[in-house]
């Protein structure tokens, strides 16, 4: 038994398999050692996006029953008027 040796057995083995074998494993296993990361890193990514999405329409739900946090009204504030030179000025006093 001091002569066996587990890598001359596995080196033993692979030659033994057939050539489409051969080329399917050289061809497919680096697929198989990206795919792991990959579907980690797709995976945590889905997590967190769900999980800000899910703070974000939590946020709004809160938000939406709480009263306003301005003062002065609960309207939006209105649009300044237009002040262009080129408007026409507006008139004093009453029609005629």
């Amino acid at each position: 038994m001091d002569d066996y040796s587990i890598w001359q057995d596995l080196f033993d083995t692979i030659q033994s398999f057939p050539d489409w074998l051969k080329l399917v494993a050289v061809l497919f296993l680096p697929l198989l050692a990206l795919i792991p990361p990959a579907l980690i890193l797709i995976l945590t990514r889905q997590y967190f996006a769900y999980g800000l999405s899910r703070a974000a329409a939590d946020y709004a739900a809160i938000a939406a029953t709480q009263p306003p946090r301005n003062l002065r009204s609960s309207r939006p504030a209105a649009a300044p008027p237009c002040r262009s030179p080129l408007s026409s000025p507006r008139r004093q006093g009453p029609r005629q």
